[in-house]
């Protein structure tokens, strides 16, 4: 069975089957071979070289202060990531962002605390659809602890509450768009233990929270997480550490309400992985490695196979960088026909600094996820008597009007692309304008009028101009 989306206020909760005519075919190997041509890179100097370092903060007593805002204003040309095939249409609209951001600084001695706090107001000029709230919130606090001559301590806690930023629950992308209003809380520590010189062990405990606010037929699920992972690390060089690690996932879905009832997910992972850090900050990260999810509850797939998430920064003569990021990881599934899919993605960012004020930038991103379950047509008790099988009502149920697509395991595949250029007026301010596209399709076709239709497809144009003023 599947779970849809709709655009107005029931969004992202009637999440429709997102998926490709056809799909672009990205091996195993090939992200693999990615994997391996990349390493060399991590040799290179880290990109934040090519940066101004960060400005003093306003002191006020023990701590710094760094305030900042940030106006933008931005043409979306399909807002709700419609097919241009559905009778409904596409909405346009044109986005004003507002976005102040205070962040204050405790340093002592050689250890460090960071409280930040910006809320961000959004507002449409369509009134096709209403926003469930025009403030989101992000809370964020991180601390950097010496705790004795061996011992070292980083804490850190992400909170947020808002309804569109959907990707703040889903990293795949398989959620666009959301009016469902949810908060999130995600934290997590590393303690780590030098042994020597080079050699040293870490743990890493974690947790990570999900509450929808349930409204009529508006419904997703809620979950809650919790992780541990531990690490041998062994010291290349004073900002490089290669680690070998081994990690267990716990995941409680609350699903009473829908079809299949509760679901719980274990994960376990062990693999090897390379960090670079300069000047506090995370510049290359790679983690590769065996992964096994099993589910209990649901359609009862399984996964196991290769696990890949990294960052790498690359050195591209004095002024410019490559930073390139690849993904292949199972994620939850808000479709209630799966249990999880697939991601995999492969990112090109390039960077270029023409001069002391001015730079350019360049990405592309290719996407695709693939569901191991196939779509399985019927119609259930949900949907309520003398209501039709329509997906514009909404309602979670398989309808007739997919049977072309009957037996076909779904996936999704896509193209970003993004260039923009900015400029530093001075030392706290700067703007950028940007413009990025989007192709998404797939290979789940629909019956409408009696034509055959891929209600999935989307293209998406955005132009965007920015203003940030602060210390930023």
């Amino acid at each position: 069975m599947l779970r849809r989306r709709e655009g107005r206020a029931r969004s992202c909760s009637k999440v429709r089957l997102t998926v490709v005519s056809r799909p672009l075919r990205v091996s195993r190997a090939c992200v693999a071979a990615c994997f391996l041509l990349l390493l060399p890179g991590l040799a290179a100097p880290a990109v934040a070289q090519l940066l101004p370092p960060r400005r003093q903060g306003l002191p006020s007593g023990p701590f710094l202060l760094f305030p900042s805002v940030s106006f933008e204003a931005s043409h979306d040309s399909n807002v709700l990531y419609r097919s241009s095939d559905l009778s409904e249409g596409v909405v346009g609209s044109d986005i004003v962002f507002i976005r102040p951001r205070i962040m204050v600084e405790l340093p002592i001695g050689r250890n460090r605390l960071r409280w930040a706090y910006s809320p961000q107001y959004r507002d449409y000029s369509s009134d096709q659809f209403q926003q469930s709230n025009r403030i989101s919130h992000f809370f964020d606090f991180d601390a950097n602890l010496k705790l004795g001559p061996s011992v070292t301590c980083v804490v850190r806690d992400h909170m947020f509450r808002g309804s569109i930023e959907v990707d703040q629950v889903d990293r795949g992308g398989e959620l666009t768009f959301g009016l469902i209003p949810f908060v999130i809380q995600s934290a997590g520590a590393e303690i780590g233990l030098d042994l020597g010189a080079r050699q040293g062990i870490s743990v890493l405990p974690s947790y990570e929270s999900v509450r929808f606010e349930e409204t009529g037929e508006q419904r997703l699920f809620n979950y809650r997480r919790r992780g541990f992972e531990g690490r041998y690390n062994f010291r290349l060089s004073e900002p490089t550490t290669l680690y070998v690690f081994s990690s267990y996932e716990g995941t409680q879905q609350d699903r009473e309400e829908l079809i299949f009832g509760q679901v719980e997910a274990a994960s376990h992972r062990a693999g090897v992985g390379l960090r670079r850090v300069v000047n506090q900050s995370v510049m290359t990260q790679i983690s590769a490695g065996y992964q096994n999810l099993k589910f209990v509850g649901g359609t009862g797939s399984r996964f196991s196979g290769l696990g890949l998430d990294g960052t790498i920064s690359v050195r591209l003569g004095e002024l410019a960088s490559l930073e390139i990021s690849a993904l292949r990881q199972p994620l939850q599934s808000f479709f209630i026909n799966n249990n999880y899919y697939v991601a995999e993605q492969l990112r090109l960012a390039l960077r270029h600094q023409v001069s002391r004020g001015m730079l350019y930038t360049a990405g592309v991103t290719y996407y695709r996820n693939s569901y191991p379950d196939p779509l399985d047509i019927r119609v259930t008790s949900e949907t309520p008597a003398g209501e039709d099988q329509n997906p514009a009502n909404g309602f979670i149920d398989d309808f007739e009007a997919f049977l072309p697509s009957q037996g076909i395991e779904r996936s999704d595949s896509g193209i970003r692309l993004e260039a923009g250029v900015g400029y530093q007026f001075g030392p706290n301010m700067r703007a950028f304008f940007g413009y990025n596209q989007e192709r998404r399709g797939s290979n789940i076709l629909e019956v409408i009028s009696g034509s055959l239709v891929s209600p999935f497809d989307y293209r998406v144009n955005r132009l965007s101009l920015r203003f940030e003023v602060g210390w930023l």
